[in-house]
């Protein structure tokens, strides 16, 4: 019996839109395998990490990232045990290794979530340790602007800032020979210089701990900012 074109065609498409419904019908099941796998290799991490096994947990979540590597929980999770091995302060080859991959991962986090607060908090407490102040209040203020304000945010905003102003103070109090009782320093010179630098200073941190206890007026951290601020001010 003669046949239509259009009725050929129609025909014809029906082998390729049924191979094509059961590739998709593989695909779909093959992506739900590697979730589950990708999801077994970050449960095994998150364990590992319970039992401070980092080594361990690092390989977990690579593996998971591997499998998925959009998967942010699983990124956050893998910065967080590079930061965890580093030591504050300690400069061997190692240790500025893992400081390097914690960022790293933090950054890529950042790259496709500006806003996550796990990672810009991440990335400020490494700063902090690496005591590179300035780079660490840098990202104490991004935390300290997110939604919602936090106390906990603008505290650590104060530790940042907190570092070069009492050292400053201390040493003018040495040269004047002043006793930890003793009152301010008296060389009307060296007090202008001083206040000329870390008032501003100063007048922040007294504004960042304000607002953190207008957050929590039993916040901790941000009561004893107040008080370390308001005696600075006073020396």
């Amino acid at each position: 019996r003669h046949m239509s074109q259009g009725a050929l065609k129609r025909r014809l498409a029906r082998p390729v839109l049924a191979a094509g419904l059961v590739a998709a019908v593989l695909l779909t099941a093959r992506g739900i395998e590697q979730w589950f796998a990708a999801r077994a290799q970050f449960a095994e991490g998150r364990e590992a990490l319970e039992r401070r096994d980092l080594s361990a947990a690092a390989a977990r979540f690579q593996q998971a990232l591997e499998i998925a590597p959009r998967w942010t929980d699983a990124r956050l999770n893998l910065a967080t045990v590079y930061a965890a091995q580093y030591v504050p302060g300690g400069e061997s080859p190692r240790n500025l290794g893992v400081a390097r991959q914690a960022l790293d991962e933090f950054q890529r986090v950042l790259g496709k979530n500006p806003g996550n607060r796990e990672a810009i908090r991440g990335i400020a407490a490494l700063h902090e340790g690496r005591l590179d102040f300035d780079e660490a209040e840098k990202w104490y203020r991004q935390l300290a602007a997110l939604p919602p304000r936090s106390a906990e945010a603008l505290a650590h905003l104060r530790r940042a800032s907190w570092e070069g102003a009492p050292t400053a103070i201390l040493d003018a109090r040495a040269r004047e020979g002043l006793q930890p009782e003793d009152s301010t320093v008296v060389n009307a010179g060296l007090r202008s210089a001083l206040r000329s630098r870390w008032s501003q200073v100063i007048d922040e941190g007294i504004d960042h701990g304000s607002r953190a206890l207008a957050i929590d007026p039993e916040h901790a951290a941000a009561l004893t900012t107040m008080a370390d601020w308001h005696r600075l001010r006073a020396d």
